[in-house]
């Protein structure tokens, strides 16, 4: 795992809720006609589950956002990435599902834990 750099990942204690994160994707896709560059947001963290999996995100997030880096810039200056937008939480009404504004996130931590599990070593 020596090309991860693990010490640009955040730890998810120093993540609290109103924490400002900056993520990027591709919200029209890669080769759509508005052109395929990435687009860089802005959000805050909502919540945070207590087994430090998920961060829910208030943020606009599309499909082409899932993948995407997501980053917490430190007092410093520095990145952090705290995560990568796995999608985003739907609100359920009698209409249909519409997106509830908050995107949800896959946790350093979690990527980490990832990272170190066996099964995934031995696909490398």
């Amino acid at each position: 795992m020596s090309f991860i750099p693990l010490d640009t990942f955040g730890n998810i204690d120093d993540i609290e809720k109103g924490d400002d994160v900056c993520y990027l994707g591709y919200p029209f896709g890669l080769g759509a006609e508005h052109g395929s560059n990435p687009v860089i947001r802005k959000g805050m963290v909502a919540h945070k589950e207590k087994k430090g999996k998920v961060l829910y995100v208030d943020a606009v997030v599309t499909g082409g956002n899932s993948g995407g880096p997501v980053f917490k810039i430190e007092d410093d200056g520095e990145a952090k990435l705290v995560g990568i937008i796995s999608g985003f939480l739907p609100s359920i009404r009698k209409e249909g599902a519409f997106h509830s504004g908050l995107g949800t996130v896959f946790s350093s931590d979690y990527i980490k834990d990832i990272l170190k599990m066996k099964r995934f070593k031995d696909t490398l």
